[in-house]
């Protein structure tokens, strides 16, 4: 616990705090700063670089309606196998590892890494293992359902 504590004290000296200003905000500003704050995480992920070129608006929808933060201490798990999956995953900063239920593991981090992408294009998709962090850990997460709505505005993105 004491570990955990002190990375996520240092995480939060080193980044800006959000000013209570900041929620005095259109919400037009807000979608941008939210995508400003997420968009280099996502954009390792093919259909994200796509959006940018041809969607910047559909992008800040979704930095503002299905985008959230997630802090792992060491050892935590984030889902277990045959629980539904509910989110993507990106991973900001840290190591995790993928134990699928036949006992195979992958080691997932920032470079190129995405977790449960399947949950953007089905009702139900079920997790096939377990993910754990490594060590501390930060991560994005896309909700599928949230997603869908968000896109489905848009049918010439929807059609992509």
């Amino acid at each position: 616990i004491t570990r955990y504590v002190e990375h996520a004290w240092q995480r939060q000296k080193a980044s800006v705090s959000e000013p209570r200003l900041f929620n005095l905000l259109s919400e037009q500003l807000s979608c941008e700063l939210q995508c400003a704050r997420s968009l280099p995480h996502l954009v390792v992920h093919p259909l994200f670089k796509v959006l940018e070129r041809h969607s910047y608006i559909s992008l800040q929808r979704l930095a503002f309606g299905a985008i959230k933060w997630r802090n792992l201490a060491c050892d935590d798990s984030l889902f277990f196998p045959s629980e539904v999956a509910t989110h993507l995953y990106f991973v900001v900063d840290g190591k995790l590892l993928y134990t699928k239920a036949n006992g195979v593991s992958e080691r997932v981090d920032r470079s190129e890494d995405w977790i449960a992408e399947p949950v953007l294009w089905t009702q139900s998709w079920i997790h096939l293992g377990t993910l754990k962090a490594m060590s501390e850990s930060d991560l994005v997460l896309i909700e599928g359902e949230k997603f869908g709505n968000i896109i489905g505005r848009s049918p010439h993105i929807f059609q992509l």
